[in-house]
């Protein structure tokens, strides 16, 4: 018996992978790939096309990971392709006696891929596993907003946006009855996030992004519109104004800042989770916060940095953490890379400091250092108002003479709770119940 072509051989291989894809990491997607080939007969070329298509499936992923390094890319073969491919699907297809052509959607295991980048000592991309959602706001000329209608040319415009080398893969809603159910035009004008982050977990996708088209004449006295890109709650990271038909027809407008607009979407997203070449690199900093939901904040930004490979927390103190990072890179790469995600990374006096962007590190407060956490029994229980100290007084977290007053470091009603301790501890009645170590307004505390 003959054996099987190495094309058949892949096929039974990607369906296999298929079928157990529940239990696979999801990999690197290359989608819409031409397959074309011609051949003594119809199965000949489709072996022939699907093969090529493979490779330049391959070559692709390869060239959209490392867009800037492209010289020291490995060689792709059909035996790479046999070490990597996780399976492909097939659409299409169109054939005659002779020729065979067709559209493949091909995945790559993540974790072969970024062994053979790293080996490679290729600075590379690091790429989500989930899309991200986009929403296509359009305001009119009359002021209405309008999100999922047939009449709103600019989520027509996105939707046929062809994805090509994008690294942030980008979902454009249906528009469906659910959706406008779900998400009204006046939430995202309104900004609520709740709603969004709603219909992005509809769609399985990780994060947001508003595209929002507003109508308007231009300066020159034609009819346009203005475009902002922006992730909810964040600057915009494009504008632009395109200018609309003279007739009032705003379809190549639409075309046009769709494309300007995605091209800049990839742009900032692959300058923010770049992944330097070279071995990982150690450094220890202090992290210096304000309050908890600033720490959260920058703790997270840190563990999605891509550069960073991995964060442990070695101190939590009031105000300040002690950390060790390893990353990807040298400092003055790591340092423009938390730049473009909002965070300062700088030497200082005893040591490195990171802190978020425009407030710097956190001011001391007077008094003792502040003691890492769980407390001992009995820790600075002073009045409200009490000796100056560094949890005692009428003035709040970070300003003297302390840290307790009617919006004081350890809680109250509105207090987020954060457990220092897993389990977190039982809340004494005495300690401004239930924000437990929370950051929040409260009434005058035990701190």
């Amino acid at each position: 018996m003959s054996p099987l072509p190495l094309f058949r051989f892949l096929l039974v291989l990607s369906i296999a992978a298929f079928a157990t894809a529940a239990q696979a990491e999801p990999g690197y997607l290359v989608e819409d790939v031409p397959a074309q080939a011609s051949g003594a007969n119809t199965v000949e070329a489709r072996d022939t096309a699907l093969l090529k298509g493979q490779r330049d499936a391959l070559q692709s992923l390869f060239e959209r990971l490392a867009p800037g390094d492209r010289s020291r890319l490995p060689t792709v073969s059909d035996q790479l392709v046999f070490q990597t491919m996780q399976g492909f699907e097939v659409k299409d297809e169109r054939t005659t006696g002779t020729t065979y052509a067709a559209k493949l959607t091909v995945e790559f295991r993540r974790a072969a891929i970024d062994s053979i980048l790293g080996g490679q000592g290729v600075a590379s991309v690091v790429e989500p596993q989930k899309p991200a959602l986009l929403l296509p706001l359009l305001i009119r000329s009359d002021g209405s907003a309008m999100l999922w209608s047939e009449e709103n040319g600019w989520q027509t415009a996105w939707a046929n946006r062809p994805p090509g080398g994008d690294s942030q893969r980008l979902v454009v809603p249906l528009g469906d009855l659910q959706d406008i159910q779900q998400l009204p035009a006046d939430m995202v004008v309104n900004g609520d996030l709740q709603a969004m982050n709603g219909m992005a977990r509809s769609y399985e996708c990780d994060g947001i992004y508003v595209a929002t088209a507003r109508q308007t004449t231009l300066d020159r006295g034609q009819p346009g519109i203005l475009v902002e890109i922006a992730r909810p709650g964040n600057p915009p990271l494009f504008r632009g104004d395109f200018a609309a038909d003279p007739s009032g027809d705003y379809g190549v407008a639409f075309e046009t800042a769709a494309t300007a607009a995605g091209t800049a979407i990839q742009q900032a997203f692959r300058e923010q989770n770049a992944v330097p070449a070279g071995p990982p690199q150690h450094l220890e900093a202090t992290a210096r916060f304000s309050d908890l939901r600033t720490w959260r904040k920058l703790r997270q930004t840190l563990e999605d940095t891509a550069a960073i490979q991995r964060l442990v927390v070695k101190r939590l103190a009031v105000g300040s953490a002690d950390l060790a990072l390893d990353y990807r890179g040298d400092p003055a790469t790591l340092i423009r890379m938390l730049a473009s995600r909002g965070l300062i990374l700088a030497q200082g006096a005893g040591g490195w400091e990171v802190s978020a962007g425009g407030g710097g590190p956190a001011r001391a407060a007077p008094g003792p250092a502040a003691p890492a956490y769980p407390q001992p029994p009995g820790y600075d229980q002073g009045a409200p108002g009490g000796d100056p100290g560094y949890y005692d007084g009428p003035q709040g977290y970070g300003a003297p003479p302390g840290d307790d007053g009617p919006a004081g470091y350890g809680g109250g009603p509105d207090a987020a709770p954060y457990p220092y301790r897993d389990p977190p501890p039982v809340v004494p009645p005495d300690r401004d119940d239930p924000g437990y170590y929370g950051y929040g307004v409260g009434r005058p505390g035990w701190n």
